[in-house]
């Protein structure tokens, strides 16, 4: 701010600091390193997986969508999928974008066994 006072009223302003631009310029580059590392290479990785497990997508593997919704894939026709929600086999279409997570069934079945040898367990 001095400087800019020192050039309106016509003096000539005195050597810049340059160990302060080199701080000023380093805490930028080592922010933006932390950010790409911390913030940008994390997401990039998980969307590349999901691009991944939705072009191995099968009918039977079990997804959960966007909004929370978790069920079967009854079927697949270029970018939508058809899942059945319910032991009622509601039927609901969705985009493949819609889909946030792909649980392949050996995954499902594997889960669903572990949470009855725990309810088993809490049980007795």
């Amino acid at each position: 701010m001095n400087q800019f006072i020192m050039l309106l009223e016509g003096e000539a302003p005195a050597a810049y600091d340059t160990t302060n631009l080199i701080f000023t310029f380093g805490s930028l580059v080592l922010f933006g390193l932390v950010l790409y590392f911390a913030v940008i290479r994390p997401q990039k990785k998980r969307e590349k997986e999901l691009k991944e497990q939705l072009s191995k997508l099968r009918v039977g593997d079990t997804v959960v969508t966007i909004g929370g919704l978790i069920g079967r894939v009854a079927n697949i026709k270029d970018d939508e999928v058809t899942i059945s929600t319910s032991l009622a086999n509601t039927l609901v279409t969705f985009q493949k974008a819609a889909v946030n997570t792909v649980i392949k069934p050996e995954a499902a079945e594997q889960t669903v066994a572990k949470k009855e040898k725990k309810s088993k367990k809490e049980e007795q």
